[in-house]
This record gives structure tokens, sequence and C-alpha cells, in this order.
């Protein structure tokens, strides 16, 4: 007779595996109006030339105020306004008490990490594919005389602000899974820690960071469920034997750091091996 060790298979219930699922549902309402609000303002402040004029005055007010602009440019290169918030929510995520299984808490820890990688991804492919924009503070059409012609960003598009995407992604996706701590996350944390002050300073347009976040709020609505009930569904079919708990942990770790990090370092490793090889 073969006897069946405990953890061998498990299953999942069909239903979503939120806990949190009448919170999550009622918040589509208000994600979608967030995300159409920032689309259209975009678009007006874009056609309008607000756009500009916008990003012109604050660049004149800034260099009336050289303090206040360095310290506000040291502030939005700070990774523990950034990334280092959003790594540790999910490790509270993954080890919050009595919110639900244990395993269930991974398994939304482990989306939310899918939901900021493919945001980073659709976000760079975004600022290459569409036209270039340089700029405001590179732009001497609108910073003037006070353009910072070799700054080291003045490669890479503005639009659309791929930090307000990856954390306006992130912090909807979280309303799926605690819908009071993704809510500020959207408005502390993504619009006036990370967004807000990369206006300030000149390194993007106001319209570079709506519609970052109205493509980011699509992306963590549409995709966190796909990505939870795929890697649960991936969970069921891997063997008992072939789990590495003790691996486990370095990749996560590892992971979090990159996300705490914006993957900088993985960036500049991929662009020295591109370089290489052609």
């Amino acid at each position: 007779m073969t006897i069946m060790r405990r953890h061998d298979r498990m299953t999942f219930p069909a239903e979503p595996l939120s806990p949190f699922k009448e919170h999550g549902t009622s918040s589509a309402l208000p994600v979608a109006l967030v995300a159409l609000g920032c689309l259209a303002s975009s678009v007006w402040l874009m056609l309008s030339g607000s756009d500009q004029q916008l990003s012109r005055a604050l660049i004149i007010w800034m260099s009336e105020h050289p303090d206040v602009a360095a310290n506000l440019s040291d502030f939005s290169t700070l990774y523990e306004v950034k990334g280092v918030l959003a790594a540790t929510a999910i490790w509270w995520v993954w080890f919050r008490p009595a919110a639900r299984t244990q395993l269930g808490q991974r398994i939304d820890a482990a989306a939310l990490v899918a939901v900021i990688m493919v945001a980073i991804l659709i976000g760079r492919m975004t600022a290459n594919l569409l036209p270039y924009r340089p700029r405001p503070f590179v732009d001497p059409a609108v910073a003037g005389e006070l353009a910072q012609t070799d700054a080291w960003l003045q490669d890479w598009s503005s639009f659309p602000s791929d930090h307000a995407m990856i954390f306006g992604a992130f912090a909807v996706a979280m309303l799926r899974v605690a819908p009071r701590l993704g809510w500020w996350l959207l408005g502390l944390h993504a619009v006036l820690l990370v967004s807000l002050p990369r206006i300030l300073v000149g390194k993007h347009y106001a319209s570079d960071v709506l519609a970052g976040l109205a493509v980011g709020a699509a992306i963590g609505w549409l995709l966190f469920p796909i990505f939870q009930r795929g890697i649960a569904a991936a969970w069921t079919r891997v063997p008992a034997t072939w789990r590495r708990e003790y691996l486990g942990y370095p990749f996560l770790f590892l992971v979090s750091f990159e996300i705490a990090t914006n993957f900088d370092g993985a960036r500049r490793i991929l662009r020295a091996l591109h370089g290489a090889l052609t």
C-alpha cells in the first residue's frame, strides 16, 4: 500500500484567492476613474501646451532656489523612497499574520513581484518604441539657457514615466490584497513621494507621470489576478520532492533587492553585455 505524504499534492479552491474579494471588487470603479482621469489629463496637458509651460515655470523657480532643487533632486533618486517601500510591502504580504493561509500569502507576494516585472518591461518598451521626447531639464525649448545638455538622462525618453507606471501598477495590484494599504501606496507613495519630485525638478512632464499612472493602474488591476491564479495552478503541479525552500528565500531576497534598487545593477549588467556583444 502506498501512503501519500501530506504535502505531496496541494489543491486550491476554485474561487479567487484574495481574502479581500469584496473590497478588491469594490475598488474597480475608483481605479477605472483614476486611470481614465489621469489619461485624459495627460492628453489635455500635451495638446494644450500647458505641459511645457508648467515645466518651464518649475525649472525657472528651481534655478532661483538652488538648495531646494538640490535637495529635491537627491530625494528623487533615493531608493528608500522608491523601491525599498515596495520591497518591504512584498515581505509584509509574505509574512503578515492570520490574513489567510501561508501558501496563499506567498502566492500573493509572488504575483506582486510578477506585476512589477511586467510593469518594468512595459515601461521600458513604451519609452523606447514611442517617439523620443526629451526630458524638460535637458530640452532647450523648455529650459532655455538652463538646459543641462550633458545630463546622463538626455538620451532617455521622457514619455511615459516608468517610475509612475511601476509603482502605480504595484499600488493598484496591492488593492487586490489589502485595499487600505493599496490606496496609501498609490496616493502617498506613487504620486507624492515618487512622481511629484520628478516633475518638480524637471525629470518628467506632468503628462509623463499621468500617462504612466494610467497605464500602471491598468497593468496592476488586470494582471494581478491572472498571475495569482497562474502561480497557484503552477504550484499544484510541482512535485513535493522538487520544492526547495532554502533556495526560494535567497531568490526572493535577490528579487526584492533588485526591486528596492529599481533593477539598476541588472540593467547596467545587461547594457554592458549588449555593448560587448554588438
